[in-house]
C-alpha cells in the first residue's frame, strides 16, 4: 500500500521547482500586475499546506514527511508563516507516535 504523503511531497516538489524556475526567469515585479511566477508561488504555498493535510499511513511516510521538511530548510528554501508549528502539531500527533 502506498502512503498517500509520498504523493503529496511529489506535488509540493513539483510546483515549487516550478516556481523557482519562473522567479529565475521572471522580470522584474510589477506590483500592479500578478505574474506566472506569483500565480506559481501561490500554488506552492497551498501544496506545502496541503502536505499537513494529509495523513502519513505508515512510519516510513512519517519519515518522508519529516525529511523532506528538513531537507526543504537545508536547501535554503522557507515554509510559510506558522507552517512549522502546525507540522510539529501533526508529526507529534502521528497515530504512531
Amino acid at each position: 500500500m502506498d502512503d498517500p504523503i509520498i504523493a503529496a511531497i511529489e506535488a509540493h516538489r513539483a510546483v515549487h521547482s516550478a516556481w523557482r524556475h519562473a522567479a529565475a526567469d521572471a522580470p522584474a515585479p510589477d506590483h500592479d500586475r500578478g505574474t506566472a511566477a506569483d500565480a506559481l508561488h501561490a500554488r506552492a504555498e497551498a501544496a506545502a499546506w496541503a502536505l499537513l493535510d494529509v495523513t502519513p499511513t505508515s512510519p516510513a511516510g512519517l519519515l518522508a514527511l519529516v525529511t523532506y521538511a528538513a531537507d526543504f530548510v537545508v536547501d535554503g528554501n522557507d515554509w510559510p508563516d506558522g507552517w512549522d508549528r502546525r507540522f510539529y502539531a501533526v508529526v507529534v500527533g502521528w497515530p504512531g507516535a
